[in-house]
């Protein structure tokens, strides 16, 4: 896979630092680049696919600390001198559990992407302030889509995160068609209940709600949103309904 930055990400010159220095890697569906309870000493940017960072649990269920898309990165904790530091939204890998993080970043679909060493990722911004802003709005980019999708967190919100998700994701990686703008990547039902936390029977009846509605049509796994405006109403009538 070509990752396309210029495309998904403009400002943000990180990959373009790390080339010759970072390591790339290509994630397959599940693959694991943060793992619980291993230090985490590098700075990952995603280049191409989707993935997330999770909260796991002893129960065995996982929830969803923060997503990421091309020209997104995270693992900033790597850069803290101080071990009682707390964590940040952007980089839940930080020491939980008496010293022992409970985190783990996983590829959603297959993925590439590019680490560097904490050591070498503040070189890279000391010595460029351009790099530093360009990394700056794309980090305040990244929380506006965590706030985005967390804002329909509460119970029985469950259809508005779906919708919030999938124009989030439509938004970066969208591709123009003649049905609307389609989502270039193989999103099962697994990988959206994953994202949404919604079980798998919930999630197959969102879907299908939207599709009769005719708001998305789904081929071979690839979502295609065929109504932006009709998707963007609804989610601001939740909006307005939960404010009142």
């Amino acid at each position: 896979m070509k990752p396309d930055l210029d495309r998904y990400c403009p400002n943000c010159l990180l990959w373009r630092a790390c080339q010759g220095s970072g390591k790339r890697r290509a994630l397959r569906r599940g693959d694991m680049a943060i793992i619980p309870e291993q230090p985490v000493r590098h700075v990952f940017l995603l280049l191409d696919g989707l993935a997330a960072t999770f909260r796991t649990s002893e129960s065995g269920h996982d929830n969803l600390a923060a997503f990421m898309l091309p020209g997104d990165f995270w693992g900033l904790t790597t850069l803290y001198e101080d071990d009682n530091a707390k964590p940040l939204l952007f980089d839940m890998d930080r020491m939980d559990r008496g010293g022992e993080h409970c985190y783990e970043s996983r590829a959603i679909v297959p993925s590439v992407f590019c680490k560097v060493t904490g050591e070498r990722f503040l070189t890279f911004i000391e010595r460029d302030h351009q790099l530093a802003m360009g990394l700056m709005k794309r980090q305040v980019a990244f929380f506006r889509n965590q706030t985005r999708l967390h804002s329909f967190s509460a119970k029985g919100q469950g259809f508005h995160r779906l919708i919030a998700l999938l124009l989030i994701i439509a938004e970066r990686v969208g591709k123009p068609t003649e049905d609307g703008l389609a989502i270039p990547l193989e999103l099962h039902h697994e990988d959206l209940a994953q994202l949404t936390g919604l079980s798998r029977p919930v999630l197959t009846r969102n879907l299908l709600e939207l599709r009769k509605l005719n708001l998305i049509s789904i081929e071979e796994s690839m979502i295609c949103l065929r109504d932006i405006p009709g998707l963007g109403r609804a989610l601001r009538r939740e909006q307005a309904q939960v404010e009142v």
